[in-house]
């Protein structure tokens, strides 16, 4: 429960440092979703599709294990030119290091494991990586992530 209250207290200091995906992240983003991405990416098509000398490109990039690979260190990096304090980089960092994780089917237990990278799946703090992680992915065409 403590856990939960500290990971509640390190997401609102991200929006007080102003840490926010960009206008077309629409994963992971509060009153965003997969339906809001998906018609924009059809509106810009049938936009593009009016014009019949377009040529039409689209790139899909599935970033479903994207959680589980997060690099701590491009985390503290982005995070520290962010402007967040390093004491709260340090704690946030700190809960990510050196997690231990097993995994349960019915009375079955696997082997405990240590995890190098990731943030957990199911936290406060884990959406709130990935967005400061992929914020930084912009083009210099129409996207939407």
């Amino acid at each position: 429960m403590i856990a939960k209250i500290a990971e509640k207290f390190v997401s609102i200091l991200m929006i007080f440092y102003d840490i926010h995906a960009d206008i077309n992240q629409f994963g992971c983003v509060h009153n965003e979703s997969t339906p809001h991405s998906l018609l924009k990416v059809m509106h810009e098509i049938f936009v593009a599709s009016d014009v019949s000398e377009n040529i039409i490109r689209i790139l899909f990039v599935d970033f479903r294990k994207v959680f589980d690979l997060i690099d701590h260190n491009v985390l503290f990096n982005k995070l520290l030119s962010s402007g967040v304090p390093e004491h709260v980089i340090a704690w946030s960092l700190d809960f990510l290091n050196d997690r231990k994780q097993f995994v349960k089917i019915g009375d079955s237990v696997s082997a405990t494991t240590t995890v190098a990278a990731g943030t957990p799946h199911s936290t406060v703090s884990g959406p709130n990586d990935f967005k400061v992680i992929i914020n930084y992915f912009t083009f210099n065409t129409t996207y939407a992530k």
